[in-house]
């Protein structure tokens, strides 16, 4: 029985073509040379080629993951220096100021020695309490902590009436001369940091999170910096973390027994050595890069610690000035200056004015990642961030209003002009998701790679090598066909 040949046959038989012809598959000739030469060289194009694309950019650089820009809020809240960091809602709070004859920017300061040579005007001082520091509160990710603050008092001059023609020169006239004070201890009020961050599915707030901050091994050297200086670290970053003051933090592992009633009375002096339980702080990783760092886990092992060593624990860390609390990261101001670079007292403007006179700009990054190398590509996208704190030049940070005073009599008012540190905080950072599409150009662009990598080996045997044994084997060469003499002489004879 003949079978029927397929349509497409018929159809190439019906139009006076082959099918064979028509239909012909086209391959590639391969040559096999036998050189060790030529082998290592496409073999080592490979291996580069693999560890660029397989290795660095999908293992270790995620790039077959689609990455977005990470949203989100931060809110600042400031406290002054409390009683064993005591919470000053409640009456029992006492703040801790250090007396003003200890501060030697003071005008009350009672040594005068060579130690204050070149420190600048030493001021009157006071204390203000968050609220003084904050009066307006804070509903947003900007704060001015004020250094100095300068006085006026003003008297009503003028009031609009038909006896000067509806018109006035200046409302009001300024009374005497300009009362200057510093704020007292500022650098050991504290401020904390709470901060939410959100990207398609992956949301949530900062206090869920153990962060990390990064600063400079070099920073101390930047203090006699000139504060128009951009500050560059001429060291190396360390990430180091921020550990919970407490057991009741959101990030740390449920553990099966805590010191939760210990908590409650910190502000006691501990008494016997009941054993508490407690992960190691993490702290010998701050040679890692926050990527590389699983917040989920902190130790490998547990270490048993005895009320004592929990109550010394806490008096380091506020001590050091930075912690994690339920709330949010606590930083001391003088901490965030450290981590920038500044002093208020020994980094000074062009002109010789200290920073303390003038403010000082700091940006506070707040970046995000879920990308961890080589990890996030077998699905570990835990979300990890970290504080980038550095000063930006400016030439003076100060803002003023009025002070509404119920006591003030009628017709004056007091203008406040506040110079200090102005906190500029943004959540930023990037998210990674799975994209098919992204791993097919990574994947497309190796084979892209690898047919170069192929070229590159062929030239490089046909005219480095100087050998035509090679150009023979990969070049098949035909007879001239458009060459007719020797059609033509074999006509004339």
């Amino acid at each position: 029985q003949v079978r029927e040949p397929c349509r497409l046959k018929r159809v190439a038989m019906f139009c006076g073509l082959r099918p064979d012809e028509v239909f012909a598959y086209q391959t590639l000739k391969i040559v096999k040379i036998k050189d060790y030469r030529l082998g290592c060289v496409y073999y080592g194009f490979v291996l580069l080629i693999l560890t660029w694309v397989v290795g660095y950019q999908i293992l270790y650089s995620n790039d077959h993951f689609q990455k977005v820009d990470v949203a989100g809020d931060a809110q600042l809240t400031i406290q002054h220096p409390t009683l064993d960091g005591c919470n000053p809602r409640f009456p029992e709070c006492k703040s801790d100021f250090r007396n003003m004859t200890e501060l030697s920017y003071c005008s009350q300061f009672w040594i005068h020695d060579s130690r204050t040579q070149g420190m600048g005007e030493k001021r009157p001082c006071t204390y203000y309490d968050r609220h003084s520091l904050n009066p307006t509160g804070s509903m947003d990710s900007r704060m001015l902590i004020p250094t100095m603050i300068e006085r006026t008092t003003q008297k009503k001059q003028c009031e609009p009436s038909s006896e000067n023609g509806f018109s006035c020169e200046n409302e009001y006239r300024i009374l005497g001369s300009t009362r200057d004070i510093f704020v007292a201890d500022v650098e050991r009020s504290t401020v904390k940091f709470s901060h939410s961050f959100g990207r398609h599915d992956v949301t949530g707030e900062s206090t869920d999170v153990a962060g990390t901050y990064a600063v400079c091994d070099t920073a101390a050297e930047m203090f006699a910096w000139p504060t128009e200086r951009i500050r560059k670290c001429s060291g190396k970053y360390k990430y180091e973390v921020i550990e919970c003051l407490t057991d009741s933090c959101a990030f740390l592992p449920k553990q099966e027994s805590n010191v939760a009633d210990f908590a409650q009375n910190s502000n006691k002096e501990p008494s016997g050595t009941k054993g508490v339980r407690r992960k190691s702080s993490g702290a010998g990783h701050s040679h890692l890069r926050p990527g590389l760092l699983d917040m989920h886990v902190e130790a490998d092992s547990d270490r048993w610690l005895t009320e004592q060593d929990e109550h010394a624990r806490r008096e380091r860390l506020r001590k050091d000035g930075i912690f994690a609390i339920p709330q949010g990261d606590v930083f001391s101001v003088a901490k965030i200056l450290e981590i920038a670079g500044v002093s208020l007292d020994e980094s000074r403007r062009g002109d010789g004015s200290i920073a303390r006179d003038n403010g000082l700009l700091i940006e506070v990054d707040i970046v995000y990642s879920n990308m961890h190398p080589f990890a996030s590509t077998f699905g570990d996208t835990h979300v990890t961030y970290y504080y980038d704190i550095r000063v930006k030049p400016v030439r003076q940070m100060k803002t003023e209003f009025i002070v509404m005073d119920k006591h003030q009599e009628p017709g004056f008012r007091e203008i406040e002009e506040r110079y200090g540190v102005m906190l500029s905080v943004r959540v930023m950072g990037t998210f990674g998701f799975f994209s098919s599409m992204y791993l097919l150009i990574m994947l497309t662009t190796a084979l892209g790679l690898l047919a170069a990598a192929t070229v590159i080996t062929d030239k490089f045997a046909m005219y480095c090598l100087n050998d035509d044994r090679y150009v023979n084997a990969m070049i098949d060469q035909t007879a001239e066909f458009n060459d007719n003499s020797n059609a033509q002489a074999d006509k004339l004879t």
